[in-house]
């Protein structure tokens, strides 16, 4: 039979599912104009940098509006991440003299190893309660650099009544019942969760108690709210002492160290106390 004469059967057609596989790899695997470029343009920054011309990117960086706000943006995360989170304590002596003394206290404690339970920082329940206190702007500061005229009007009237020019809300505590009465406030208005931390490094009740005896963190705050006020009396006596605040600060070593690498401390409060009527 000649070869002519023999037919090949037709090929079967082509389901939808395995068309769409077959369009998908033909429109992945061909590499577009664009891509190319970019990866030219990705080489050519690499080389640059490799031969060190990184200084020089920078500087072009800056002359196109578009992408000096990127790096600007980029420099503005870099600094957060570094820089670190403190509670600036100045602490006004009787006299107003050169003895008052003026610290950075580092926002999340930390244990000094061998200090037999010393720390340096802010204690955990008064960060905790900083924190919240803070969240209360959050509605009007989340639009700080919102440009209408409405919102900045109220984050100015947020920034003018309620935060300090040292940095972070402001806290002026002439007296300890101004501080135990903040923290009062404070502890009534917040989250069953916040609550049992806070009570919990006080060392006042333990969730374990609250399960035995079914109670909330603040059915149990309520019946126990004048111990509670004691602790916290005690606490803010003991932390809100000069030579207290000395040792939880951080030093003058660590400052010119940030200050050396370009970083500065991020104040998330500034608390002014005055030592005439801390008792």
């Amino acid at each position: 039979m000649p070869k002519s004469a023999i037919r090949k059967a037709p090929k079967p057609a082509a389901t939808a599912a395995t068309a769409a596989t077959t369009g998908a790899k033909a429109a992945k695997s061909p590499k577009t104009a664009a891509s190319l470029e970019e990866k030219a343009a990705e080489a050519v920054v690499r080389q640059c940098i490799a031969q060190g011309k990184a200084s020089f990117i920078i500087d072009e960086l800056q002359k196109n509006e578009q992408a000096e706000r990127v790096l600007h943006e980029w420099m503005q995360r870099a600094f957060r991440i570094k820089s670190p989170r403190v509670v600036t304590v100045l602490y006004i002596s009787a006299d107003s003299g050169p003895d008052g003394t003026f610290v950075h206290l580092p926002l999340n404690a930390q244990a000094i190893p061998g200090g037999a339970g010393a720390e340096i920082g802010v204690p955990r329940w008064l960060a905790l309660l900083l924190k919240e206190h803070e969240s209360g702007f959050a509605s009007t500061m989340d639009h700080f650099d919102d440009p209408s005229d409405e919102k900045k009007k109220k984050v100015n009237k947020v920034l003018k009544e309620a935060y300090s020019t040292l940095g972070g809300p402001s806290f002026e505590w002439q007296e300890i019942d101004t501080a135990v009465e903040w923290a009062q406030d404070t502890l009534n208005s917040c989250t069953e969760e916040l609550l049992m931390k806070v009570l919990h490094d006080l060392e006042v009740v333990d969730q374990s108690d609250l399960e035995e005896n079914e109670m909330s963190a603040h059915e149990w705050y309520a019946d126990n709210s004048a111990d509670v006020d004691e602790v916290l009396n005690e606490r803010f006596l003991t932390l809100f002492d000069p030579s207290e605040l000395q040792k939880r600060a951080l030093t003058k070593r660590q400052l010119e160290s940030y200050r050396a690498g370009g970083i500065g401390v991020r104040p998330v409060a500034t608390i002014l106390v005055e030592e005439a009527n801390w008792h």
